[in-house]
């Protein structure tokens, strides 16, 4: 279950850049469910957290187009 920030601090450069390659991570080990899950799980609460800021990004697109993140 991904927890929900009630107050979230802003999402800096360094914040951003670090949840983008934890999705492109994600993507690199599809394949393999159990790495894929370790990912998965930060990325979903990045997701659910930062979704405004990262709506934009074309890694976390793709991993809604994908089915692993709601849209």
């Amino acid at each position: 279950m991904v927890t929900k920030l009630k107050e979230k601090p802003k999402l800096t450069p360094r914040a951003l850049a670090m949840a983008v390659a934890s999705a492109k991570t994600a993507l690199q080990v599809w394949d393999r469910e159990e790495d894929r899950e370790l990912v998965m799980e930060y990325v979903r609460w990045v997701w659910e957290n930062y979704k405004d800021e990262l709506k934009d990004e074309p890694v976390f697109q793709e991993l809604v187009r994908r089915g692993a993140l709601p849209p």
